[in-house]
């Protein structure tokens, strides 16, 4: 059903044109959406909940989505940025009875450093990031690394992006692995160490008016054998929708 669903929304936000955006800059918007995504842990469902749409830049300062940062280096084909993102992890006890008697995992907050390559093919970049965890909750550090294509017309705007994050031991363990306080019976203690997630991702922006703007969002994350292995695991991939509706500036 979430797969059916996450279709829908792509395919909607395809086939609305708008006014041609061909070689204009990206648009300031403010809006609010749904965003629904697929859980890796046992007996828990897919989830959802509604989030703003925000895209802004100002003076080398920008938010993008759940992402702020500031652009202190940009000469020719290359940018270095300090970000700083919310992270969106975790799960309460509460949530299975699968999960019971495990302490619960905390969203977080990350900060790091953006570096983005325009590449000498139209609308081709390569990016890498480095972030750790600022609110000392699983106190882990994640790096990533994608290439992105983007792309616009007079009836859409789409940016594709694959790449791979490396999550540390601390990170990895704290969302996906059991201590030995919260080991049961068929939940034996397990330690994820790192881990290694390849990713993909599809962004359309198309429009209603000049004004009104409708975004899609398709992200999937498959996971590392270590993760996968853990007891309090059942998925081997997490996929994420948004549909939203935006104002644009």
């Amino acid at each position: 059903m979430a797969g059916i669903l996450l279709f829908a929304g792509l395919i909607f936000g395809c086939l609305i044109p708008f006014t041609a955006w061909a070689n204009e800059p990206a648009p300031k918007v403010l809006g609010v959406g749904g965003i629904m995504s697929t859980s890796p842990y046992v007996g828990v469902g897919t989830t959802t909940m509604p989030i703003p749409i925000v895209m802004w830049e100002y003076k080398g300062f920008y938010i993008r989505g759940l992402e702020a940062g500031y652009t202190f280096y940009k000469k020719d084909n290359l940018e270095l940025s300090v970000v700083t993102a919310v992270r969106m992890m975790g799960y309460h006890s509460s949530d299975s009875d699968d999960l019971s008697g495990m302490e619960d995992r905390e969203s977080s907050l990350d900060s790091g450093l953006r570096v983005e390559l325009a590449l000498p093919f139209k609308g081709l970049a390569l990016n890498a990031c480095i972030m750790s965890d600022v609110l000392s909750r699983n106190d882990g550090r994640e790096a990533s690394i994608d290439m992105e294509q983007s792309f616009g017309s007079k009836y859409l705007r789409i940016k594709t992006a694959a790449g791979v994050k490396a999550q540390s031991s601390g990170l990895a363990d704290y969302y996906y692995g059991v201590r030995g306080e919260e080991a049961r019976a068929g939940r034996p203690e397990y330690r994820t160490g790192h881990a290694v997630n390849p990713f993909a991702g599809v962004t359309l922006m198309t429009g209603i008016s000049k004004q009104w703007l409708i975004f899609s969002r398709a992200h999937v994350e498959f996971f590392d054998t270590a993760i996968r292995r853990s007891p309090i695991v059942e998925e081997r991939y997490t996929v994420t929708g948004l549909l939203g509706i935006a104002r644009r500036f």
